[in-house]
């Protein structure tokens, strides 16, 4: 049934910012009584980052008793990932790479509701596979009395369908030239298509770190809608970071509070989201939710998130993340190679949409080996084209071409030596398939469950 709807997700390089329109989802949810109007939530949008920091900032949450309702994208494995509830009451587990994911009972029933109801109504407009499932987790996170949402955009966020709340605070991580076609071909029209979040009403709004160009647009907009800004690297600063015995300590000190993490080995960039999540949740309890220092603390040291600077084995060291911008490309790169002080065999797959050439750049001169592949998802695109190979050349990369990412995990693993680190990136597609593939070829046990 899922399959009758309008998949921009796989096909955005053939749509335009003119097939987007909020007025299906909005005649949907009217239908549906309007449950977006009766959820408490924290709106995230962003190019790269966002998604984590949806995650921190609901387990910040849940941390503090709250039954936090969670909806991110894409899903790296199966569909219901989009859809959690993180309960307090429960322990984290620890075999489970995503938990709460909204039951498949659960997920037909909400979906037969929503069915039913445009079976029966006049709707002329086609509705999206996002405006679906977007329209599904409203429903299902009213039915089940959530305390509150955490919602992530699915693409930009002025036209994108979870821009039909009126959040309590949203949150704007790194902005990129991505999806050109959709969201304009400059860092400030993309900037004010994100930046469309930001609502009269809004509390607050917190920045990942920007280029001046979206950070002009971003608070141009903040202004006008009344809304306070709330900037990392001015307003909420990181300190005394320090990577040491595969641990990451760093502080994070806001207006309010000072926090001193120890967390599992990972990425600066993270830690700006981690920033961002903290300025988030702090701006709650201007709403009376109460968030305890040491909630915010619990919560951090024990995420998981997977494919984000993923350390999957130490020997070989085998690392995989989802970065998929040129900027999160070129700062991944200089972070494995300062931190582990090891050659790099990469293998690379990027999505439609996506600045290839601008990657290839930011990797190219700076690896040992590159091994370039396409997964298997619909949005996978593949490097082709003569600017690619006229890029490699040009900087004298080693490179080879390798059809799909179980032939390239495998060609990587026999070309890494004991001195090589083997890295995984350019996409989450990529990334969520070479893991799978990884995890088999290194002969781990995998007792990982949805």
């Amino acid at each position: 049934y899922l399959d009758s709807f309008n998949n921009f997700e796989n096909k955005l390089h053939h749509v335009s910012q003119k097939d987007f329109s909020l007025d299906g989802i909005k005649k949907l949810l009217a239908l549906l009584d309007h449950p977006e109007k009766k959820i408490k939530c924290i709106h995230i949008a962003g190019s790269k980052g966002k998604g984590s920091t949806a995650v921190y900032a609901a387990e910040m949450l849940r941390s503090a008793g709250y039954r936090t309702g969670l909806y991110t994208s894409p899903h790296l494995y199966d569909i219901c990932e989009r859809i959690r509830i993180l309960e307090p009451t429960k322990k984290r587990g620890e075999n489970k790479l995503f938990e709460g994911c909204i039951p498949r009972k659960h997920f037909a029933e909400t979906a037969t509701i929503i069915k039913e109801t445009l079976d029966a109504s006049s709707i002329k407009e086609r509705l999206t596979y996002f405006e679906f499932l977007t329209a599904l987790s409203f429903v299902y996170f009213v039915r089940q009395e959530i305390n509150i949402v955490v919602l992530e955009t699915g693409l930009g966020g002025r036209l994108d369908a979870t821009n039909v709340v009126e959040a309590f605070v949203c949150g704007i991580t790194r902005i990129d030239i991505e999806h050109t076609s959709v969201l304009g071909d400059t860092i400030e029209k993309i900037a004010a298509e994100k930046a469309g979040i930001i609502k009269p009403g809004c509390f607050k709004v917190v920045l990942g770190e920007q280029c001046p160009e979206a950070d002009e647009v971003i608070k141009a907009k903040s202004l006008s809608c009344q809304v306070p800004v709330l900037s990392v690297g001015k307003d909420v600063r990181l300190a005394d970071i320090s990577h040491q015995q595969e641990k990451t300590r760093f502080t994070v000190i806001t207006p309010f509070d000072r926090y001193e993490f120890e967390i599992k080995e990972t990425a600066d960039f993270q830690l700006v989201n981690i920033a961002v999540a903290t300025g988030l949740v702090e701006s709650l309890r201007n709403y009376h939710f109460s968030i305890s220092h040491d909630n915010i603390i619990d919560a951090v040291e024990n995420v998981r998130w997977p494919v984000r600077m993923e350390i999957l084995n130490r020997e070989p060291l085998v690392i995989i993340d989802g970065a998929h911008t040129v900027f999160s490309i070129k700062k991944l790169i200089d972070t494995v190679k300062n931190r582990f002080k090891k050659e790099i065999v990469l293998i690379l797959g990027v999505s439609k949409g996506k600045d290839k050439s601008g990657m290839i750049e930011a990797v190219a001169g700076q690896v040992k080996n590159l091994i370039l592949t396409k997964s298997s998802h619909e949005r996978a695109d593949s490097f082709d084209d003569e600017h690619v190979k006229g890029i490699l050349k040009c900087k004298g990369q080693a490179y080879c071409q390798i059809s799909n990412v179980e032939e390239a995990a495998a060609k990587a693993l026999s070309m890494a030596q004991e001195t090589d680190m083997l890295l995984v990136a350019g996409s989450l597609f990529i990334a969520a398939e070479a893991r799978q593939y990884l995890i088999k070829f290194l002969g781990k046990k995998n007792g990982e469950e949805l």
